[in-house]
Parts: structure tokens; sequence; C-alpha cells
């Protein structure tokens, strides 16, 4: 019997920093997770004195089939019907 094709997973990544914040999406975790490090230091490194290897917090979700998630202080959301988005949220720690 054949197998059927999975679907293609569909990660998102997201540093918050008091109520603003970076994020990157793509279909390989790791990837997203380096992504969105290289954003947060190129979006906020005006603003904050960020030394290498200062450890940051990544919030990584699996958003496979969800187009449309907003997040703010209170969690993530899928905005598509303003509930609040049933899934694990997974943090990680990185360095810049």
């Amino acid at each position: 019997m054949a197998e059927q094709p999975s679907e293609k997973k569909d990660y998102l990544a997201v540093i918050n920093v008091s109520g603003a914040g970076s994020w990157a999406r793509g279909p390989d975790k790791e990837k997203a997770i380096r992504s969105v490090v290289r954003l947060f230091r190129r979006d906020f490194k005006n603003y904050f004195v960020l030394k290498k290897g200062t450890k940051v917090n990544i919030d990584v979700l699996d958003v496979t089939g969800h187009d449309k998630i907003r997040w703010d202080d209170f969690g993530y959301w899928n905005a598509d019907i303003n509930k609040k988005f049933v899934g694990p949220v997974e943090q990680v720690e990185r360095t810049l």
C-alpha cells in the first residue's frame, strides 16, 4: 500500500520583548529558530545592548494548517476564528 504524503510542517518562532518582538516562520524548525535570532539582532540592535553570548528565550509553535496566527501578552491566537491557539508552545533557549 502506498504511503500518503504527509502535510508539510510549518513552524513559527517568536522572541517577545515587552509587547513587541521578532518572528520567523518556515518548514524547518531549526532554520526558523536561527532566522528569528538573526532578525531579533537586526530589529533591536538600536534599542538594546545585545552582547554576543546573551541568552534569549524563543517560543516555537507547530502551526501546520493554520494560516493566520497572532499573539499578544496573553498567548497565541488563531486569527481566522479569533480563538486561543490550542497547541503546545515549546520554549527553547539560544544565544545571540
